[in-house]
């Protein structure tokens, strides 16, 4: 028997793993996000409010909902940088410094963390 496609995630899964994957967290998100897109008629349902200042200056330049962010075709990002909480004790000094954190074991928000 051929391995499943996940669709939501567009993902191939082996069929011994195919329960376990349906019942996880990133597949139900993702199958969630899918089913507001359609119900949205395809607009990304992340992103942030119409009255914000930065939504308002790319529609002036030209974007809208539907596309992505960058030169190729507007493929390009379509979702936000998300950040990710890190004790302190965990980051090499010199992005402590970089991005203004405290003390050891306080807790520190670094955009696009390197993996260790």
């Amino acid at each position: 028997q051929p391995p499943w496609h996940c669709l939501a995630c567009d993902e191939v899964v082996p069929n011994e793993k195919k329960q376990a994957h349906v019942l996880s967290i990133g597949h139900n998100i993702k199958s969630a996000e899918l089913k507001r897109k359609k119900a949205r008629g395809g607009k990304v349902p992340i992103g942030i409010a119409a009255s914000n200042k930065g939504f308002q200056m790319l529609v002036r330049l030209g974007w809208n909902q539907a596309s992505g962010l960058g030169a190729k075709g507007k493929e390009g990002m379509t979702h936000p940088v998300f950040t990710q909480l890190r004790r302190v004790d965990e980051v090499d000094s010199s992005k402590l410094r970089k991005h203004g954190a405290g003390g050891k074991g306080k807790a520190s928000a670094l955009s696009n963390p390197s993996p260790k």
